[in-house]
């Protein structure tokens, strides 16, 4: 019976060891798809972020590109107040000038009469 016992306990003991191995097994299968799993989404994540970079770049870039376009419209509405300014002045001095040579004409009518 000695030899017998020995081996029935030999034998529950490696089918332990071995249930205890299929469950470690188990465990880092499990801890590897985890692991999988988390720089998976370490991953997408990174690429979201340099999305995210790209975007906040192409919109900085279009933003100083239309500061750029309304400085240049600034200007441009300037010189052309500018320039209405200097003609109305103009036109204003014109008729002034006009308006006395009208009233020297009519002065000029009076004393001839």
């Amino acid at each position: 019976r000695g030899p017998i016992k020995k081996k029935k306990k030999l034998l529950k003991d490696r089918t332990e060891k071995q249930m205890d191995l299929e469950f470690l097994q188990q465990q880092l299968e499990a801890e590897e798809k985890k692991n999988a799993d988390a720089k998976q989404l370490l991953e997408d994540l990174q690429n979201e972020v340099e999305s995210l970079q790209q975007q906040i770049k192409d919109e900085r870039i279009e933003h100083e590109t239309n500061i750029d376009k309304v400085e240049q419209l600034s200007r441009e509405s300037s010189n052309y107040l500018k320039e209405a300014n200097n003609k109305i002045k103009k036109m204003k001095d014109t008729f002034k000038k006009e308006l006395k040579a009208a009233e020297k004409a009519e002065k000029k009518k009076g004393k001839k009469k």
